[in-house]
């Protein structure tokens, strides 16, 4: 009777096997999950604009990012925000990533301001790009997460703080729907469905 391979041998060989089927393919896990930061010289906002990944561990606790955008209103200030949204929002690269987080928060409103227990927590302005990183990395490195979600499950959210309601002056309360209550389709949603196809039911296993 032979001996059995070890069974870190079965994994290694695995592992081998489907890189090397995911790298023949021109498939991504998108760019905020692979590099955790995206920027563009020109975001929706139409100046410079930085995304951050800063919590997708557990999607029952939703998704945490920062934000640094200019302000909507008062032009001449940069706003850095860490943001909760209960969408996953990535993409294969950076302007669409930030397209997807321009809809998702600003159109289909799916986000929730945070809780913060001092005023800088969340939320900051600055008069420059490069100041409101600094306020952005500032509120990353001393993030945590049972602090910050109003959105945590019962008993797991923060003791105290309140909630952070400037973001609401940024991503906004009205939304994007259409007289009829539709949305438009998310950014880039063309590059994966051909508009003439639509699905019609439950796949058909038996054929």
């Amino acid at each position: 009777m032979s001996k059995a391979t070890p069974i870190s041998h079965f994994q290694r060989q695995a592992e081998e096997d489907i890189h090397a089927a995911l790298d023949s393919h021109q498939l991504g896990v998108g760019w905020i999950q692979a590099r955790r930061v995206v920027f563009s010289n020109r975001g929706p906002s139409g100046a410079p604009e930085l995304l951050a990944l800063i919590f997708a561990d557990d999607p029952s606790l939703g998704y945490w990012y920062g934000h640094i955008v200019r302000h909507p209103v008062r032009r001449a200030l940069f706003v850095s925000a860490i943001v909760w949204t209960d969408v996953f929002i990535d993409a294969g690269e950076p302007q669409l990533v930030l397209n997807r987080f321009h809809y998702w928060t600003s159109v289909r409103l799916r986000y929730q301001p945070c809780t913060a227990q001092q005023p800088d927590d969340t939320y900051a302005e600055a008069t420059t790009f490069e100041q409101a990183s600094r306020n952005l990395a500032l509120m990353v490195r001393r993030f945590d997460l049972r602090l910050r979600g109003s959105s945590m499950p019962s008993g797991a959210g923060p003791v105290n703080g309140v909630l952070e309601c400037r973001v609401l002056e940024v991503y906004g309360l009205e939304g994007g729907a259409d007289q009829n209550g539709q949305y438009p389709e998310p950014p880039g949603v063309e590059n994966y469905i051909p508009p003439n196809i639509a699905p019609t039911g439950p796949l058909d296993t038996h054929s």
